[in-house]
């Protein structure tokens, strides 16, 4: 949760890779290195990524730690140290437990952060078939003293894209589709409830609180156009519907509403709305 991504771009990206997957026992050891050449974002563009990913080769209970190494230059790596847990860990859940270290050289200064992202969905078994609950909390560390030398602002790779399905038939933003921010100098908190009234299909209503760990006047990579006022920590509150439709072999349907309502840290700011509607078809 805190590094996949899906790259979602409006021209080719152009990308060289090598990577090779070894299997020791039940284990399973995956080595990357790639690049970005053309057409990718700021930060991606001509960037060196090496990856090792060790885990033990079971999707239902899955185990994983791994290294993401990020450099541009000599003034611009960072190295992210990860261990997660995700799946069927405990009965009737799926559970998920992230917890990553960041360390390197940014923009002149080191740094030395950490983030975590935990929770659980559960499906109990009651009546009401595919009935679900979820709750989480993300965490992404600040920076106490921007006049050390030394970040503590906790910061994604740059390769997630933070979007997953809880229990449901489609995917969303799990850190709020409006707000959307990237896990830096935050707390989330999410609580969920979730219903399939069919098989192929799903409703979620998804309640997010934001809160930033250390007040600052910008918050990293989100959808809103106001910034904080870098006085207050309380960003405010989301909630999100998402309703999602498989019925169909070849038609996905997905329908999002999302409301924000402003905490203290955007004195005087209105609520801000969201309605999306998709309909794709797969050849």
């Amino acid at each position: 949760r805190l590094h996949r991504r899906a790259k979602k771009q409006a021209k080719p990206t152009h990308v060289t890779r090598y990577c090779t997957t070894l299997s020791i026992a039940d284990s399973t050891i995956e080595l990357s290195a790639s690049t970005t050449l053309s057409a990718g974002s700021p930060r991606d563009e001509d960037t060196t990524n090496l990856m090792a990913y060790v885990s033990n080769n079971n999707l239902r209970r899955h185990a994983a730690a791994y290294v993401i190494n990020r450099t541009e230059d000599s003034s611009q790596q960072t190295t992210h140290v990860g261990l997660r847990l995700n799946g069927a860990w405990v009965e009737n859940q799926r559970v998920w437990v992230e917890a990553a270290g960041l360390f390197g050289e940014s923009g002149g200064e080191s740094v030395e952060a950490m983030g975590f992202d935990l929770g659980t969905t559960w499906s109990p078994e009651v009546p009401l078939s595919g009935f679900n609950l979820t709750l989480g909390y993300a965490y992404g560390s600040g920076d106490d003293d921007p006049t050390d030398g030394t970040s503590g602002a906790f910061r994604q790779t740059g390769l997630q894209d933070n979007n997953d399905k809880f229990a449901g038939v489609t995917s969303f933003r799990y850190y709020g589709e409006l707000v959307d921010p990237e896990l830096s100098n935050l707390g989330i908190l999410t609580a969920g409830i979730g219903f399939r009234p069919t098989p192929r299909s799903s409703l979620d209503l998804v309640f997010h609180k934001f809160d930033q760990i250390e007040s600052a006047p910008s918050l990293l990579h989100t959808d809103l156009r106001l910034k904080p006022d870098g006085v207050h920590e309380d960003i405010g509150w989301e909630t999100d519907l998402v309703l999602g439709v498989r019925e169909w072999r070849d038609w996905h349907l997905e329908i999002v509403a999302g409301y924000f309502h402003p905490g203290a840290a955007f004195p005087g700011a209105d609520d801000a709305w969201l309605g999306r509607f998709q309909l794709r078809y797969k050849f």
